[in-house]
């Protein structure tokens, strides 16, 4: 004979209200006015035998929302095209920074004398020393 234990879950008060989203007193008077099954549980909260049809299906994968909706699909779009656009700067970015060598290199071959020569130092804190030789070699 079965005593229908698996077709019920044991909750308290609060966990009906929360499930059903009514208030804890609401859950109260639902519990008396269907006559569901009531005992103390170990922590002294009662404890109240709600049957598993009263209580909503959570949902599947299935019934989730669609993850392309349009509104993520659109911004999909507008990051794809800002990536694009980012790539496209970054090869002109890099266009210039190689056209400028290139005018530096033409413009200290053709005067020695050009007073922004680039001297590479390891140590940053230099900077009197990069001062001192760019104006030596003036």
């Amino acid at each position: 004979m079965s005593d229908g234990a698996a077709d019920v879950r044991w909750l308290t008060y609060s966990e009906i209200a929360e499930a059903l989203g009514i208030a804890r007193e609401s859950a109260r008077q639902l519990v008396i006015r269907k006559h569901w099954g009531r005992r103390k549980g170990n922590d002294g909260c009662a404890r109240i035998a709600v049957p598993k049809e009263a209580l909503p299906i959570p949902p599947t994968p299935s019934d989730a929302p669609s993850v392309s909706t349009s509104h993520e699909i659109e911004l999909r779009i507008h990051v794809a095209v800002l990536e694009a656009e980012l790539k496209v700067l970054r090869d002109v970015l890099e266009e210039t920074k190689c056209d400028r060598n290139r005018w530096h290199e033409e413009a200290v071959r053709r005067r020695p004398w050009w007073p922004f020569r680039r001297i590479e130092l390891t140590d940053s804190t230099n900077t009197r020393t990069l001062a001192a030789l760019t104006t030596q070699e003036n």
